[in-house]
């Protein structure tokens, strides 16, 4: 690990934050889905319901928890994982009953893998928007994360308060990004064509946070045959 990475699954403290809506962009094989695994285990406890909306079945997901059942039961804590069809496929309302059901019970946090294809500016389930805007007096917290951050919906993008940039190699996605961090696009675009696999950069959405560089986060490769190494 290189110096000045600091390992997420064993020193990274995180706790679910209904006031923190985080999203995660990096590109496809950059860890991503790696990077949500962890960080749904750490927001899984005995009170809080982790729900992880997965539109490609994604494998590293897997590992979390089996596909569950089509009827929704959030009952304690633990991890609920639901394999969910793109927005544009999504007929019978699965993601939006998902979403009213994580909004009614409260203690939930709702991982979005793939943003883009759950919603987009102008379609989307009104109870994941219900979430992201009124969620917060819910205890309803939000981890996303998409391969196009252009595609990301202005609503929900607008509703982060945190963000973990793995390597983003098109030109136009990182510099929207750094647009969006409010960096300098070819120092931006430096930082990430440095990034190993399974590194991020991490910032907050805060004066303190704007004043200071933002930490490189690692997170570790699961071993072959698509399970995460345990935690030391």
């Amino acid at each position: 690990m290189p110096d000045g990475a600091r390992d997420m699954p064993v020193t990274f403290a995180w706790r679910p934050d209904p006031e923190y809506r985080y999203l995660v962009c990096a590109l496809n094989g950059a860890g991503k889905s790696v990077l949500l695994a962890s960080l749904a285990r750490a927001f899984s406890t005995a009170d809080n319901l982790v729900c992880v909306l997965d539109p490609k079945a994604d494998r590293s997901m897997r590992v979390l928890q089996p596909m569950a059942s089509r009827t929704v039961r959030m009952r304690g804590g633990g991890i609920q994982r639901f394999v969910v069809p793109p927005f544009d496929l999504d007929q019978s309302g699965m993601t939006d009953e998902i979403c009213d059901a994580a909004f009614r019970r409260g203690n939930v946090t709702l991982v979005v893998d793939e943003l883009q294809m759950v919603a987009t500016d102008r379609r989307y389930p009104p109870a994941l928007y219900r979430c992201y805007a009124q969620g917060r007096a819910r205890k309803v917290s939000i981890l996303a994360a998409s391969t196009e951050p252009v595609r990301i919906p202005v609503w929900a993008r607008g509703q982060c308060r945190a963000y973990f940039a793995g390597a983003i190699g098109e030109g136009r996605q990182r510099d929207y990004m750094a647009d969006l961090l409010c960096q300098e696009r070819q120092a931006f675009a430096a930082a990430m064509r440095a990034l190993p696999r399974y590194h991020f950069l991490y910032w907050e959405q805060s004066w303190a946070s704007a004043r200071r560089p933002p930490e490189e986060i690692w997170v570790r490769p699961p071993r072959a045959g698509g399970r995460g190494k345990k935690r030391a």
